[in-house]
């Protein structure tokens, strides 16, 4: 299935909808989906890999995680990260070590709670 810019115009409860049925054609009906898109924030959430194409040339290719932590790429394309990983490079990439930069809200949450759970009151 081709989709260009498929969150375009959508309200937030639409989007959510929308990338539901997509992993779940994705997962039950096991069908293939490329999508063209600026929305990043979505990017993960409907994509296994990522291809950065800027003036008819690929740029970059790999998981969400390790395009979209390229950050001097991007800003070359003229693009962002998903937001929550713009937040981790803000906290000076707060991550733990080994991980990927956290792309989607739920992976941002999980490493938040893991830094709490080593992180000392003073």
């Amino acid at each position: 299935m081709f989709l260009d810019e498929p969150t375009a115009n959508l309200e937030p409860a639409a989007k959510r909808e929308l990338i539901g049925l997509l992993e779940r054609l994705r997962t039950s009906r096991k069908i293939t989906t490329i999508a063209s898109a600026h929305d990043v924030d979505i990017v993960p959430y409907i994509a296994d890999r990522v291809y950065l194409l800027n003036d008819g040339q690929v740029l970059a290719e790999g998981s969400t995680a390790e395009v979209f932590s390229n950050f001097e790429l991007l800003e070359s394309c003229r693009l962002e990260a998903p937001t929550v990983a713009r937040l981790f490079r803000m906290l000076d990439g707060e991550v733990e070590p080994g991980s990927m930069m956290p792309m989607t809200l739920e992976e941002g949450i999980r490493e938040l709670k893991s830094l709490k759970g080593r992180t000392t009151r003073r």
